[in-house]
């Protein structure tokens, strides 16, 4: 290099360059993801010792047969070489910021080199923005005739500083080694949009520059910047909502935030003091890395998972499912919940799984809506890759059909064993103890929490709060009366929160006669079952009017396949299964709990069972002969489906007028269910008769619904037959073909995934009843009114809050809706 004399040494305080560089170095530190690397960047100053560290990089990989040419980084060493002598020449340099230059280099070798994939590209890189570097020995000469040109040195080390940060912030990832395909084309990306700020930079140099024109230069490069990661954020948020919506994952954050809103103050306290759980939760502790909260039907396990799912939150990501017996369940889908939890809780990760996803060769969206090997391999993969140590809890795993429960706890305990040492995953598992379950865990270490052993003081306290508002409007003296026969009602309990729940409603709802209510607490039900079958009696001993009502309420949430909603019950109860007639307007809505006492409860406008026990409960043969019987209800709530499919609200000629008026007075609160379910349920009647004739009231329903709503199909593809029809094929020849082709139908758009209302006429057509094109009527109809008209008030009261539906046919908010249009 030319000797070039040196321009005198301004003072720090008169530096701009010394300043810029100053205030680049820190920036560079503030951004940097793993702090404790800065003790590493200073201890190399000079290219001497990068020489140095990967002559003894070579050496070791040559011992272990990885041996990689790192001869072509030696262009990317030079033009730093060259370009750390002018810039001492010009400028008052920090001994910081030339370790700068040269410490983050020896770090991304010596990071990179345990994986062979990963040298290389770090080697690619460098190669890259070597070639991009400018030979500054050329510029020695403009430098010392233009000192202003020595601005563009400040730019050139930010460029350099931004190339490190990439580079280093990435191999802080936990986990990029598992996924470094999935990952490294972003910050390659990144490194290149670096490149070619270099490269732009350096053209200053050889030009009339003026401090505008560096300026200038600083602006573009911030616009870049900006503009690179707001594209690459706004492409992927695009695709992940895309995915998201393909996949469709169930959320469970409501019903979490219902437990939290109504469980009792200082439920499930005991945690902090249970050893078990405690080593559960430190994150630090692999001996208990598993939990099972073992608990009788009705003791609570489900209010003290919503706190267990509390705690894990301040010690790393916590993932949960509240798995319902109304609600479908498989491993699949549990799956797919945990992995986009997780995912929402970190953007690398969610970044990670977009990368994943994007598969030039295969449909990967696929693989994750339909395989549970690859959903389950992904979610293991981001869980060894996240930051911060992952908790799953799962609770009411026997709430589900046992080859489900079995499927879902063998992929969950899967995971535990195969994350190893590479992540920290907690598994807590609630439900009753059954065999199939503990045969299960048997061959995984585990602790046992008895919840039965623990709640007393939790039952204590919610007969306490309870009590406390009822005893309110008795005198004093019968208050001290009925609060020394509750003392009683805990140790009654044996442990099951759910039946003091039921005694407790069961003796709110009793007349205020102090002697009926002392014979209640006197002798108290023995068994949960007792307490169940006494709020059974309460209904039959209602008015017959009033105890019609209650049993179909009952029995129409037992057999629903899909949780039917307020609004839907309160249209089906002005239906006569065997009718078909004229839709009457409802004006009031309905109190559920007036019908059907504290066996039901009410959570996202959906109505359940307070515990699946109860439905059992209510279909047991032994309980007079079932208080429901299954079949029969499954029948009138499939009858009453086609009955008010058929009604002329879905013809096709029907006015947009005549619509409008009937969706603005309610009629079509029940179309969403009907439409969607009455294939379901009409199987569901088929499979039920088994070897006895199909009912002949189903076959006259479904003969007039195929005239009323039978279209001639426009698919011409091979049809299968699915074999629970088999039954209706010789008796009912025509019946079972229009059957087949709907079964057909549903499994397009399930396959399809993404059919839109919106964009109707491309495959309408395809249905074999005119119901796809009355929902998409419905759908823009609904819009218009709310647009059009002051009826806003009227939609809330008969479709609920969320009147922007969303016109994606498969997607739980084309039911449920959005409050705003922007949602």
């Amino acid at each position: 290099m030319a000797a070039v004399a040196a321009p005198p040494l301004a003072s720090p305080s008169h530096d701009p360059i010394g300043a810029a560089l100053e205030s680049s170095r820190k920036e560079f530190y503030r951004q940097l993801k793993d702090p404790t690397l800065k003790a590493e960047i200073d201890k190399i100053t000079t290219i001497d010792q990068v020489y140095e560290a990967t002559k003894r990089l070579q050496e070791d990989q040559g011992k272990r047969k990885t041996l990689r040419s790192l001869g072509k980084i030696r262009t990317f060493l030079d033009r730093l070489d060259e370009y750390s002598k002018v810039l001492g020449i010009f400028v008052q340099v920090n001994p910081d910021v030339l370790a700068l230059i040269w410490g983050p280099i020896k770090l991304l070798i010596h990071l990179s080199s345990n994986l062979v994939k990963s040298m290389d590209a770090i080697v690619d890189v460098m190669s890259l923005v070597g070639d991009r570097l400018p030979v500054f020995t050329d510029y020695a000469k403009l430098l010392e005739a233009n000192p202003r040109v020595n601005r563009v040195l400040a730019l050139i080390f930010r460029d350099i500083l931004d190339f490190y940060l990439a580079a280093l912030n990435f191999f802080a990832l936990k986990g990029w080694r598992i996924a470094f395909e999935a990952l490294w084309p972003v910050r390659r990306d990144e490194i290149n949009l670096v490149a070619q700020n270099m490269e732009k930079h350096g053209r200053l140099m050889v030009e009339e520059v003026t401090l505008a024109h560096i300026s200038k230069a600083h602006d573009e490069w911030m616009a870049a910047h900006k503009h690179y990661n707001d594209e690459r954020q706004a492409r992927d948020a695009q695709f992940f909502h895309n995915v998201e919506q393909h996949i469709q994952p169930i959320s469970y954050d409501k019903r979490l935030d219902q437990l939290r809103t109504s469980i009792c103050e200082g439920t499930a306290d005991w945690l902090t003091e249970d050893e078990t759980f405690n080593r559960w939760l430190d994150p630090t502790d692999s001996s208990t890395n598993i939990v099972w909260l073992q608990g009788f039907p009705g003791a609570g396990k489900t209010y003290v998972a919503s706190r267990v799912v509390d705690h894990a939150m301040t010690k790393g990501y916590e993932l949960f499912s509240f798995l319902r017996y109304n609600e479908e369940a498989t491993a699949l889908i549990v799956l797919q919940t945990l992995l986009f939890q997780l995912v929402a809780l970190d953007a690398d990760l969610r970044v990670a799984l977009c990368s994943e996803l994007r598969c030039p060769t295969r449909d990967r969206k696929r693989d994750l809506k339909s395989s549970t090997r690859f959903a389950a391999d992904t979610l293991l993969k981001l869980i060894k890759c996240a930051p911060s140590p992952v908790y799953i809890i799962v609770d009411g795993l026997d709430e589900i059909e046992d080859a489900g429960r079995h499927l879902i706890l063998e992929q969950l305990l899967s995971l535990g064993a195969r994350v190893g040492g590479e992540g920290v995953l907690k598994l807590f598992v609630s439900s009753r103890r059954e065999e199939n379950i503990e045969r299960l865990f048997r061959d995984s270490q585990h602790g046992v929490i008895r919840l039965d052993q623990k709640n007393a003081g939790c039952i204590r306290k919610y007969i306490a709060t309870e009590s406390h508002r009822w005893l309110a409007g008795f005198d004093k003296q019968t208050r001290s009366d009925l609060k020394s026969l509750l003392v009683f009602l805990p140790i009654d309990a044996e442990g099951m929160f759910l039946y003091a729940h039921l005694v407790m409603s069961t003796i709110k709802m009793l007349p205020p006669q102090i002697e009926l209510i002392r014979q209640e607490l006197r002798v108290p039900p023995k068994s949960l079952a007792e307490a169940c079958q006494r709020v059974l009696q309460r209904i039959s001993d209602m008015p017959s009017s009033v105890c019609k009502i209650g049993k179909r309420i009952l029995a129409y949430i037992a057999c629903s396949p899909l949780p039917i909603m307020v609004r839907e019950m309160e249209q089906f109860i002005l239906l006569d299964p065997g009718v078909q007639e004229e839709l009457h307007p409802i004006r009031a809505s309905m109190n559920v709990i007036q019908y059907c006492g504290p066996l039901v409860e009410v959570v996202e406008d959906k109505l359940q069972f307070v515990h699946f026990t109860v439905k059992e409960y209510l279909c047991a043969r032994d309980v007079n002969g079932g208080f429901i019987e299954s079949s029969g209800a499954l029948l009138d709530l499939t009858e009453t489906c086609l009955r008010y499919l058929s009604t002329d609200l879905f013809d096709e000629d029907a006015g947009d007028d005549d619509l409008e008026k009937d969706v603005i007075s309610g009629r079509f609160r029940l179309s969403y269910f009907a439409c969607d379910q009455w294939y379901n349920l009409t199987r569901l009647c088929i499979i039920g008769s088994k070897d006895a004739a199909v009912p002949g009231r189903l076959v006259l329903a479904l003969e007039d619904f195929v005239t009323a709503r039978g279209s001639p199909s426009r698919d011409s593809e091979h049809l299968f037959e699915p074999a629970a029809l088999e039954s209706v094929k010789d008796d009912f020849p025509e019946i079972h073909a229009f059957l087949c082709r709907v079964a057909n139908f549903n499994k397009k758009k399930r396959d399809t995934g993404n059919w839109r209302l919106r964009e109707a006429d491309t495959w309408t057509q395809t249905d074999p009843t005119t119901l796809s094109a009355s929902s998409s009527r419905i759908h823009h109809l609904l819009d218009r009114t709310m647009a059009t008209t002051n009826h806003v008030t009227k939609l809330q009261f008969h479709y609920g809050p969320g009147l922007y539906k969303c016109d994606y046919i498969l997607c739980p908010s084309n039911r449920l809706g959005f409050t705003t249009k922007s949602a």
